[in-house]
This record gives C-alpha cells, structure tokens and sequence, in this order.
C-alpha cells in the first residue's frame, strides 16, 4: 500500500507554513518533497517528513542559518540535533534578556520625561 502524499497545499494548511515558504526551501534543497509529479510537476510529501519542517520553524524562530539548518538535519543522531538546538537555545535567551533590559530602559526613559514635564507645569 502507497503511504499518503500531501500537497504543498495539504502541507501548509497541516503545518502553518506557507506554500510560498515550502516552495522556496525546495528550491534551495532545504526541504525536498518526496515525490514530484513529471506530468504536472506537483510536489508531495509524506507525513514522516512533517519532523523535518517542525525542526525548520523551531530553527528559524531562532535564526539559525539555512547552512546550519541542513547540519541539524542531515545528522542521524537526535543527541547531536538536541545538542546544536541547544546552543541555540541559549542564544535565544540571552537576546530575550537583552531586549528585556532594552525595555526597560525605554520605560525609565519615558518616566522620566513625563516627570521632567510634570516639573515644567509647576
């Protein structure tokens, strides 16, 4: 029995990622689909690929490069998946905390304008 095959359409809708977007990682051997049709060229996935695009957005919400993308995904071993997701993890972090204390900093700023101009009225 043939195992099912998504459109990227069917793909998209499945996983919140664009048609756009899927096309594109296409095109730079990020993500290929399993099978494409030579009569119409339609792209088609299998579920046991949908890991793949989850370990994608994972990476790319934390702006890791294509180039390292294809690293995690071309390993074998999940350990070493874990590992490189990890580090980037901690970067996450540490620009979350940066931008934490950028806030804040804004927040002082305008505080302290708003009693700068209470002191002018008085």
């Amino acid at each position: 029995m043939q195992e099912k095959r998504y459109t990227v359409g069917e793909v998209s809708k499945i996983t919140g990622v664009s048609k756009d977007t899927l096309r594109f990682y296409d095109k730079i051997d990020l993500f290929k689909p399993s099978f494409v049709d030579e009569n119409n060229g339609y792209r088609y996935y299998t579920y046991d690929q949908f890991w793949k695009i989850d370990i994608i957005v994972c990476c790319r919400k934390l702006n890791i490069s294509t180039q390292k993308i294809r690293e995690i995904l071309s390993s074998e071993d999940n350990d070493i998946v874990v590992k490189l997701m990890k580090e980037h993890q901690k970067e996450a972090l540490d620009l979350s905390n940066y931008f934490k204390h950028v806030a804040e900093d804004i927040e002082w700023y305008v505080k302290q304008h708003s009693q700068i101009c209470q002191a002018e009225l008085h």
